[in-house]
C-alpha cells in the first residue's frame, strides 16, 4: 500500500447498537471491509469535499498529482471525485496482483448500483 498505515491489521469498528443508516446498511448486507471502504469513498465528496485532495497534498506538498490515484475533477466540485481507479489504488496500491484482483469488486459495485447507493 502506498499510503503508510502503522497497523494495517486494524478493522473498521462497527457498533452493533448503533441505529445509523450507514451501520444498518453495513450490518444488514454483511459488507466486507473493502465494500465498506468503497461505500465511504463514494460518500466522502459530499461529507468532506477536500478529503482526497488533502491526502494528495500531504504527499505532494508542492502540488502535483499521483496518476495511479485516479480521481476526477469537475467544474462543479473543487476537490477530487473518487473513481474506481481511486478505490483500486487505495485498496491495492502498486501491487499488480492485488490491482488485478480488484476487478472482483465488480460484484460490490453492482450491489451498490442495484440498491441505488
Amino acid at each position: 500500500m502506498v499510503f503508510l498505515i502503522e497497523n494495517q491489521s486494524l478493522k473498521p469498528v462497527t457498533k452493533k447498537s448503533s441505529q445509523g443508516i450507514i451501520n444498518q446498511l453495513i450490518q444488514q448486507n454483511d459488507l466486507s471491509n473493502n465494500a465498506i471502504l468503497l461505500l465511504g469513498l463514494s460518500l466522502v465528496p459530499n461529507i468532506q469535499p477536500n478529503f482526497l485532495s488533502s491526502i494528495v497534498a500531504e504527499y505532494l506538498p508542492k502540488g502535483g498529482e499521483i496518476s495511479e490515484f485516479g480521481g476526477a475533477k469537475s467544474k462543479n466540485h473543487l476537490g477530487i471525485l473518487p473513481t474506481a481507479e481511486t478505490a483500486q489504488f487505495i485498496i491495492a496500491g502498486n501491487n499488480l496482483e492485488e490491482r488485478i484482483a480488484f476487478y472482483d469488486f465488480s460484484k460490490i459495485i453492482l450491489f451498490f448500483s442495484k440498491n441505488e447507493l
